[in-house]
């Protein structure tokens, strides 16, 4: 079941670097050392994010994070790509620019996609 928290947003992490973030305190990604902020997806974005990024992928873990427990700066910003319409707000995600602690985490999912490779993440709603 998923936590009722109205500020949440949505991480998807390969289970060995959740199971890392475990051990050190904070999760991470590439993105924090090349971008300066950790991608992370609203609930209405987050099933596009898994299916364009992580198609097929089976090691995937789903981080429900509480904002309100976030010790890095959250920001809302446009993503620069076009594929994401303004018009209902989906070109507008959420980066952590630090390192995610883990006690912000609120649940940890395992997903797997259908037979087809797609992600459906229905049960959020």
């Amino acid at each position: 079941m998923v936590t009722p928290f109205k500020d949440l947003i949505y991480n998807l992490a390969a289970k060995k670097d959740y199971e890392e973030a475990l051990k050190q305190g904070f999760y991470i990604t590439d993105s924090l050392s090349s971008e300066g902020f950790i991608h992370s997806s609203k609930k209405n974005q987050v099933e596009d994010t898994a299916n364009r990024i992580f198609f097929g992928r089976k090691d995937l873990v789903l981080l429900i994070v509480n904002v309100s427990r976030l010790k890095s700066p959250l920001k809302y910003e446009a993503s620069a790509s076009v594929r994401f319409s303004k018009e209902d707000g989906r070109n507008i995600f959420p980066h952590i620019y630090g390192p995610l602690n883990v006690d912000a985490i609120e649940e940890v999912l395992e997903i797997l996609p259908g037979k087809d490779g797609r992600f459906d993440f229905s049960f959020l709603d």
